[in-house]
């Protein structure tokens, strides 16, 4: 497959056209009015899950094509027990983080508020249709990360400079949200791929990718929503 142009060119367009791509769309939504019209986000989100989904058909066409099945780039379960397992213990330790977040959102001050939601305000859920759209985005971010793993490691013949690489590059799909985003994506690229290498499957990284985003968003949202809160009250 290392000789294939097409399994390379889905590698470019995960490695380079979509990073860039997300930066084009920050820019747009940096444009937006405050706060920016449901529709306007609605239309954000599908921007993201529409082109991922395409780029998801592309990867099964592709890897389809050279007798590649979805469990060889850890789409499946091969040890259902220890994936099952880390599934359940990451949803515990998700749910925990959530309650302490949601705790420090309600205590927390104008200034917190604002650092807290600084660059993703106008992207984040506040009223019912933005929050449905927001979950629908949130289920279908980052699932084909595995294509670039899977790549990566029979390209330099070791899984983990391939999980160390893939991390750095889920990073840089993040930088429009600065430095200490870009860090964190970094880690948490880490984290999946040390769980993909350790069960032998991807879902249970997407499960908790997912889970990631869904919480994230929503709590930020609670965020906004507080910050106009105050602001109608002091008008």
């Amino acid at each position: 497959m290392l000789s294939s142009w097409d399994a390379w060119a889905v590698t470019i367009l995960i490695v380079v056209v979509f990073p860039l791509y997300g930066w084009i769309l920050y820019s747009r939504v940096t444009a937006f009015p405050q706060p920016p019209p449901v529709a306007s986000k609605l239309a954000v989100y599908a921007a993201v899950a529409i082109p991922e989904w395409l780029l998801v058909a592309l990867m099964a066409r592709v890897a389809s094509a050279h007798g590649i099945r979805p469990g060889m780039i850890g789409e499946g379960m091969l040890a259902p027990g220890r994936a099952m397992i880390t599934i359940a213990s990451l949803s515990t330790v998700l749910a925990i983080l959530t309650i302490a977040n949601l705790r420090q959102i309600v205590r927390a001050d104008r200034d917190e508020l604002n650092a807290a939601v600084s660059r993703s305000r106008k992207f984040l859920p506040i009223e019912g249709g933005s929050l449905t759209g927001f979950a629908v985005f949130a289920v279908t971010s980052g699932v084909y990360r595995g294509w670039l793993v899977s790549f990566l490691a029979v390209a330099l013949g070791n899984v983990w400079i391939a999980v160390f690489l893939g991390a750095f590059v889920f990073g840089a799909a993040h930088l429009y949200q600065g430095p200490r985003a870009y860090l964190g994506a970094c880690i948490l690229g880490l984290i999946f791929g040390a769980i993909f290498v350790g069960t032998q499957s991807l879902i249970p990284g997407q499960v908790l990718h997912m889970g990631i985003a869904l919480v994230n968003g929503i709590a930020g949202g609670m965020i906004v929503a507080r910050l106009y809160e105050r602001r109608g009250r002091a008008a």
